[in-house]
């Protein structure tokens, strides 16, 4: 989905298992992963993006680590740790304003290009 107003273009899973296989289709710059999703919740779904993403930077398909984002209604330290754990970059509290959406995204983008 393009949006006129944006020089992004989004793309939507409904699930996790959805996530997970446009990830392994095709490139993404960044992943917003909701943590609560059906069929596969966020964190497995993380888990497995990051292992395809392993295998992919070791064989060279693809240079550098993609920032994934959790969104979730928790800010309880147990679960921001445990979306880390997964191996998100960093964990956003919904609703997320507009301006900590464009913080996080500067640092994470500006991260992962370092690596």
């Amino acid at each position: 989905m393009y949006f006129a107003q944006s020089a992004h273009t989004l793309e939507f899973a409904h699930n996790g298992l959805e996530a997970v296989r446009a990830f392994e289709s095709r490139p993404f710059d960044v992943v917003f992963m909701d943590l609560m999703m059906p069929e596969m919740d966020g964190i497995e779904a993380t888990i497995r993006i990051r292992r395809i993403e392993s295998e992919l930077l070791s064989s060279g398909v693809r240079r550098q680590k993609i920032p994934i984002l959790a969104l979730s209604a928790s800010t309880y330290a147990e679960d921001v740790a445990l979306s880390k754990q997964a191996g998100c970059d960093e964990h956003l509290a919904k609703p997320v304003k507009r301006a900590t959406l464009f913080s996080v995204l500067a640092r994470v983008t500006s991260r992962s290009r370092a690596d």
